[in-house]
Formats: structure tokens, C-alpha cells, sequence
């Protein structure tokens, strides 16, 4: 199911967490309750949350992982050099993105150097690519690019959790016919999917911290 959203949208639906979240910033607890979503497959929402005194964040961790079913057909099929770079390209991308999010929402992201911000940990995990570059360079015929699971948790400046997301989805059909893919397209598509998981993280943390939202004007 296509669960492309616009930000207006997003808004309109998380307009209740300001609300509920604002209501209890004094005694921060560890504890998540599940709260029922369309834009994520599950999401973790804290009673209560330890808050900065403004909108700096930063980005603690970032990482990616191949699905175990991808390995276990592809590992030998494909060199380590190969995999080491997905791995290496793809958590620069999503860090990348997630920081520019961040930036175009009015955060200031900075190096976690002990200050009092909020910390972003992400991780791309069980990555599916159909087509991989293969080590007898074959043509890869394909009519999906892959599909993969994005986690991310923010914490608050106790180090406790305030909340998590987790989604699966796929990079989408390309065409009813196969289609020859490779590494730059396979990147390309990968790119588009973790970007619309960063615009609607960004999202859910605006309408999570209202108190952090004052005068702000998102570029």
C-alpha cells in the first residue's frame, strides 16, 4: 500500500501528540507506550520526556544491515568489497537525509559533544537489493529495486527514550516489464524511500516537542 503522505496531512493527523506528550515534560520516564499509526508499521511514544532548551539535535548513530534471506542467496554471488560499500553508501545516505530534515525544519544538528540535546539513533536494517552487482557483472533484470526497515529512536537529555519508529517498505514497482538496474539506480530508488522516511520523522519529532517550536521558520 502506497503510504506516500503529505506534510499537511502528517500534521493534521499528530496534531493530539503536542497535546498529549506536552502535558507531562516534568518526570521523565523510560517507559513507550504503542500508539497506532498510518505512517509507520509501529510507534513508541514516552508519557513523559527530558527535553533541550532548544531545537539541537544529534545524530549518535547510524546503521545498516543486509536482510539475512539477501545474504544467504547473494553473499556469494557478491564480493565483501561490494557489500562493505553498500553498507558504507547507505549510511551516509540516511544520515544525510535525516540531517537535512532536520535542518529544513528549523533543528540545528550538532555533534553530540555533551551538551544537553536530543540524540537520533537510526538504523536501516534487513536491506533487500534485487539487482546487486554481482561478481560475473551479469545483467540484473528486475521489476522491483528492493525493499528494506528503517528504526529510529530519539532520546531525550537523560538518555531515555522519548520515542521509536519502525517501517518496512519497498522502493515501489518500476515497471509491469523487467527492467535492468544497477548500482547508481539501485542508490537512486534506495535514496527516494529513505527521504520520505525522514520527512515524516521529522514530522512526528515537530509535533512531539511544541514547546521547542516557537518561533521557527523552517527554511
Amino acid at each position: 500500500m502506497n503510504k506516500r503522505v503529505s506534510i499537511y496531512i502528517i500534521c493534521g493527523c499528530l496534531v493530539w501528540l503536542a497535546t498529549s506528550l506536552n502535558a507531562s515534560l516534568q518526570k521523565p520516564s523510560p517507559t513507550l507506550d504503542p500508539i497506532t499509526t498510518p505512517h509507520f508499521d509501529a510507534f513508541y511514544i514516552a508519557q513523559r520526556a527530558a527535553l533541550p532548551t532548544s531545537r539541537k539535535v544529534s545524530i549518535a548513530e547510524v546503521t545498516v544491515s543486509f536482510d539475512s534471506d539477501w545474504l544467504f542467496k547473494f553473499k556469494g554471488s557478491t564480493t565483501s568489497k561490494y557489500r562493505k560499500r553498500i553498507v558504507k553508501e547507505y549510511s551516509q545516505m540516511l544520515k544525510k537525509q535525516i540531517a537535512s530534515k532536520l535542518s529544513r525544519s528549523g533543528w540545528q544538528v550538532v555533534d553530540n559533544d555533551g551538551s544537553a540535546v536530543l540524540s537520533v539513533k537510526a538504523h536501516l536494517k534487513d536491506l533487500y537489493i534485487e539487482g546487486p552487482e554481482k561478481i560475473n557483472r551479469e545483467h540484473q533484470l528486475v521489476r522491483n529495486i528492493g525493499q528494506s526497515t528503517i528504526v529510529i529512536e530519539v532520546k531525550g537529555v537523560d538518555d531515555n527514550p522519548i520515542f521509536l519508529i519502525e517501517d518496512r517498505r519497498s522502493t515501489g514497482g518500476l515497471s509491469s516489464n523487467f527492467i535492468e538496474t544497477d548500482r547508481a539506480m539501485n542508490f537512486s530508488w534506495f535514496n527516494k524511500l529513505v527521504g520520505n522516511w525522514a520527512t515524516i520523522f521529522v514530522a512526528y519529532l515537530d509535533m512531539s516537542t511544541p514547546e521547542l517550536n516557537k518561533d521557527v521558520n523552517p527554511s
